[in-house]
């Protein structure tokens, strides 16, 4: 279970947009309320005599990754399923230099991406003026992207949907209480970092108030108790995600048909035949794969609320190794390719005279189906024989005709 992140961006797709632009008002006032509307309460940061972004940023991390890591030992949610949502694939080289360049334009004009849109909104010409410079600078990169050496440099480095405890092999509590860790020590440092500043620039500290030490002490409680909630996950025995046992469903050809037709979004075709068949016929949507290679698709991230359509050759015996740690429903073509083939590739036979209006539909389906895939001349549905006509017998006597 990971609601509401697949509900409101799958069944409730409408309630979701909804909830986004709701949630999005409510963080940048957060924001703004915060001082991250204005390049001087950022651009301190740097000169090392406000250290209220590294506090904020390390208290929305921690908050959020302990959080998870707690629900998540609990069996109340699915990491891979919030992955799915709301993580990026990860690309090692890319992405280091993009946060050197992101960290030069912050240093240069104040903000980041997320506060220049918070400032412009705020009213500030500088902040709409470094938003200006974002779009502008994401519209010319994906123009260089054009450049096949730009393209490459791209997608360089990949490792997939990454979490940092499987690339260390420890268990993720382990980095939960690392990280929790880390937070205190990095506010510890920043506050002695701001005295030193202060008091070189202007003479000793004025003493804390009461007022300003209590949200530093909400803040290592929170943390801390994370980080104890943390521990005690270790304890607990730690859930695989892979499904090694579950059987498989089968769908018709006629139903697969009609899905594609009606709902091709709805479901995933993975085609298991080799290449040079893949390329000689296949079935509309599918994708070719090996099972060798099915690993690579990441499909314990993917969208568990779209089933994935296996086609083998023949009639599938087995799930193949590759799909066990999917968390949504797996189908075996009932038959395989050659049922397939049979029903809507090769001619379907004529219906017999006395057939019933289901059958005759069926016929006209698989025609018009056939005609589609193969490049066939569409047939005309031979038409139903006529019943033959006998007028009642005329009736005498009585009336007016007596």
């Amino acid at each position: 279970m990971s609601f509401p992140f697949e509900a409101l961006s799958l069944s409730q797709r409408e309630l979701g947009l909804i909830v986004g632009v709701v949630l999005g008002f409510v963080f940048g006032f957060v924001l703004e309320r915060a001082g991250f509307g204005r390049a001087t309460k950022l651009a301190a940061q740097f000169y090392l005599t406000d250290m209220t972004v590294l506090k904020v940023m390390f208290s929305a991390i921690v908050t959020a990754m302990g959080g998870l890591l707690v629900v998540a030992g609990l069996g109340l949610t699915d990491l891979p399923a919030i992955s799915q949502s709301i993580a990026s694939w990860t690309w090692i080289w890319p992405m280091l230099i993009g946060g050197f360049v992101l960290g030069a334009g912050f240093i240069v004009s104040g903000y980041c991406p997320g506060t220049a849109i918070v400032s412009a909104g705020s009213g500030n010409v500088d902040g709409m003026v470094a938003f200006a410079g974002v779009v502008s600078g994401s519209f010319v990169y994906n123009l260089l992207l054009e450049i096949p050496a730009v393209a490459k440099f791209h997608t360089s480095g990949e490792l997939g949907p990454a979490f940092i405890h499987e690339l260390i092999g420890v268990p993720a509590p382990v980095v939960g209480v690392a990280v929790v860790l880390m937070a205190i020590g990095a506010f510890i440092g920043s506050e002695k970092v701001e005295a030193i500043v202060r008091r070189r620039r202007a003479g000793e500290e004025p003493p804390r108030t009461a007022y300003e030490s209590r949200p530093r002490r909400f803040a290592f409680a929170t943390f801390l108790t994370l980080a104890a909630l943390g521990v005690v996950l270790l304890a607990l025995p730690q859930r695989s995600d892979a499904r090694d046992a579950r059987p498989m469903t089968s769908i018709p050809s006629e139903e697969l048909a009609k899905l594609l037709i009606d709902e091709p979004w709805s479901l995933r075709v993975i085609d298991f035949r080799p290449a040079t068949d893949f390329a000689a016929a296949r079935i509309p949507t599918s994708e070719n794969v090996s099972a060798e290679k099915l690993r690579e698709l990441g499909l314990e991230y993917a969208d568990p609320s779209r089933p994935i359509v296996i086609v083998t050759a023949g009639p599938a015996s087995r799930m193949p190794a590759g799909l066990a740690t999917f968390r949504g429903e797996v189908l075996a073509l009932d038959g395989g390719w050659a049922a397939w083939k049979s029903f809507a590739l090769d001619p379907a036979p004529t219906p017999e005279p006395d057939a019933s209006a289901s059958e005759r539909d069926l016929y006209a389906f698989r025609s018009a189906l056939s005609a589609s895939l193969a490049g066939r001349t569409l047939e005309a549905v031979p038409a139903a024989p006529a019943r033959s006509y006998a007028p009642k017998p005329r009736t005498t006597g009585g009336g007016c005709n007596g």
